[in-house]
């Protein structure tokens, strides 16, 4: 495990050459919490315009065309190199096995700006850092999936977006998971804010990135406030695949 001080971490940038682009930067873990960045890879992908939950989904399995790159050092530092996008890039941190499941994204720092929500814009970036800080302070959402009778309903997917429409197509702030057997489920480091939260039976078929759906589905969707280190007890009715 490494504790990250405050000692500065020193050549890490970011440079433009060529037809490509490299991306050079830290992960800091807030307060005196300690971490094994090892664990740790960063992806960076173009914010996506589109309303296709297919086209959601597959980034979330696969991360989608475009994307950067980079496992992460002991000491907390990465590189990657990132095709050309007029879009901005969002920033995703995961993590092979368990054990980090409580760490969330809490601020990514670029050209003097938090830019977690609006995305890194690439365009101007030219010899800054970037600084992913975590958490360990994230909030759970826990409870059960239950079908129209009001019994548990194994195996609905359970997804948490952004309560804000503008947030809701950044990968890096969807919260997913998908329920066992008698329907219970359990989302681990949530960032704090608020979202809505629903169950679907099929997300493939199911157009949730779409106004309208969730507008006529807004009976089986929560309001949910996310606070740090918090716990949320949720009752989701599933949004059958017939809903449409």
């Amino acid at each position: 495990e490494v504790v990250v001080s405050s000692t500065d971490v020193t050549g890490v940038n970011l440079s433009l050459h060529g037809g490509s682009t490299q991306i050079r930067g830290v992960i800091r873990a807030e307060g005196e919490s300690k971490l094994d960045y090892t664990k740790l890879f960063v992806v960076l992908m173009p914010v996506t315009d589109s309303d296709n939950q297919s086209e959601f989904v597959d980034m979330a399995e696969g991360f989608g065309n475009g994307s950067g790159y980079s496992e992460v050092a002991k000491d907390g530092s990465f590189k990657l190199d990132l095709e050309p996008s007029s879009k901005p890039y969002q920033v995703v941190l995961s993590a092979r096995g368990p054990g980090l499941e409580d760490w969330f994204t809490s601020k990514i720092l670029f050209a003097g700006k938090d830019v977690v929500e609006s995305g890194l814009k690439i365009t101007d970036a030219e010899q800054r850092t970037v600084e992913v800080i975590v958490s360990d302070k994230g909030a759970i959402m826990e409870g059960t999936v239950l079908d129209g009778e009001k019994k548990p309903f194994p195996n609905g997917e359970v997804i948490a977006l952004p309560s804000d429409p503008k947030l809701r197509r950044r990968y890096a702030l969807l919260q997913k998971t998908t329920a066992d057997q008698q329907g219970h489920f359990k989302l681990r480091g949530v960032r704090p804010g608020e979202y809505i939260a629903f169950a679907l039976e099929d997300p493939r078929e199911q157009p949730f990135m779409e106004d309208l759906f969730l507008k006529q589905n807004s009976a089986q969707i929560q309001t949910v406030k996310a606070e740090a280190g918090a716990k949320q007890k949720l009752e989701l009715q599933v949004i059958p695949s017939e809903a449409q």
